[in-house]
């Protein structure tokens, strides 16, 4: 996708009403993106994913612009995965010329290559000179939340990637126990896999790591659980259980030195579960396939929040478990942050932190990010040197009667 010059994007950003608008409501500039709850795929999305401007209500991304020359099908479908991968924004609009072509980010793109992108996700398409009522009107029918009521059809909760995942967890579940696996047995393997695409997506394991580990051509780990082999996979195990503290990679399917251990035909459940296939390959022509989940986008709260719904739904009465959703624990962060009253620069800097029931981490998760941003903001830099990281770590404290929802939070924060 080819950038427009800024005379054009200026003159859309007139058009809907945008021109006079600052932060925290619009961003335009990564670098201007400052202590906010949101900081992170704010950033990413203008610095990373070419976005012109970022549109927040109550703080929360909820429009995403690009302004470009020529657009084709792939590309507007590579930004939207990416976009519906963070989880945040509602829509994507994409302005190419005189006009400006509105999609759901609550709607699951299908197909490989874009081309059925449109049938799925596309609202409406809105010409500058003949909707310029309509145009006009875009930013404030969000801000009332008119624009959402009116086209309730295009934006489905359960089809965002919180549901999706979610969705995809307890599906996976489901056929790891058919084949005999116990619930806590099943709940570690796909723990334990989520974990290892996270690393993998991130970039802090990759194909020279993976060989190494399994003495094998596997350039991926999606290749692994392709092959059924799961001598490879015990292999990167025991190299994950070297390199990784804690007890997470101790052996599949256990966080501990005992239990089942993993059959081949797992690892195709396990392939479907990586590979993003909605409801777990039922419908396979119908799967993400090429609009895998991204765990580089994927916010760690988010990833904290699904998988804290999925061990409640699995345990809910004997323990009394209740998630909390993202939107929720980041509305309680922040108030408790943004009042002076009850939270001190001082107490950001050296206070702790206690959760005495934390599930699996998301309010951790949430006041780590915060605290990571309020250092960027003060210190007027966005890199963050590892001892660092490490002190704010030791800022937090979380308990919680389940010891595999600790390690839940642990992975959330780290």
């Amino acid at each position: 996708m080819t950038a427009t010059t800024t005379a054009i994007a200026e003159d859309w950003r007139a058009a809907l009403g945008l021109s006079a608008r600052r932060a925290p409501e619009v961003y335009s500039d990564a670098a201007a993106v400052g202590d906010v709850p949101h900081a992170r795929p704010i950033r990413t999305a203008l610095r990373e994913l070419g976005a012109d401007t970022v549109f927040c209500v109550q703080d929360v991304p909820t429009a995403v612009f690009f302004a470009a020359e020529d657009a084709n099908p792939a590309d507007i479908a590579s930004l939207h995965s990416s976009l519906w991968n963070q989880g945040l924004a509602s829509v994507l609009a994409v302005v190419c010329g005189d006009a400006i072509r509105i999609y759901s980010l609550a709607a699951v793109p299908h197909g490989q290559h874009g081309n059925r992108l449109d049938d799925d996700c596309l609202i409406e398409v809105l010409r500058k000179v003949e909707d310029a009522v309509k145009v006009r009107g875009l930013i404030r029918g969000m801000e009332s939340g008119r624009y959402w009521q009116e086209r309730s059809d295009r934006f489905k909760p359960a089809e965002r990637v919180d549901s999706t995942l979610l969705r995809n967890l307890r599906e996976a579940d489901r056929r790891l126990r058919a084949l005999g696996l116990a619930p806590e047995a099943a709940q570690a393997l796909l723990m334990q896999t989520m974990f290892i695409a996270y690393l993998e997506d991130r970039e802090i394991i990759g194909e020279r790591y993976i060989e190494e580990a399994t003495g094998e051509a596997y350039s991926t780990f999606g290749a692994i659980l392709q092959s059924g082999k799961t001598t490879a996979f015990y292999a990167l195990f025991r190299r994950l259980n070297r390199d990784f503290n804690g007890d997470l990679f101790v052996k599949p399917c256990s966080f501990g030195k005992s239990g089942p251990r993993l059959q081949g035909t797992h690892l195709p459940i396990l392939a479907d579960f990586r590979g993003g296939m909605v409801e777990m390959g039922k419908d396979a022509d119908q799967g993400l396939i090429f609009w895998a989940y991204n765990f580089k986008l994927i916010p760690v709260e988010l990833i904290s929040a699904v998988y804290d719904q999925f061990l409640s739904a699995q345990d809910r009465t004997p323990k009394g478990q209740f998630h909390t959703p993202m939107h929720l624990a980041t509305s309680v962060v922040s108030q408790l942050w943004d009042d002076p009253q009850l939270l001190t620069k001082q107490a950001k800097e050296r206070g702790a932190f206690l959760d005495p029931a934390c599930g699996s981490g998301i309010f951790l998760a949430c006041i780590f990010k915060r605290l990571c941003e309020h250092w960027r903001a003060s210190k007027g830099t966005e890199k963050i040197r590892w001892p660092r990281l490490l002190a704010f770590l030791d800022q937090l404290t979380g308990l919680d009667i389940d010891a595999s929802a600790v390690r839940v939070a642990i992975f959330s924060l780290h």
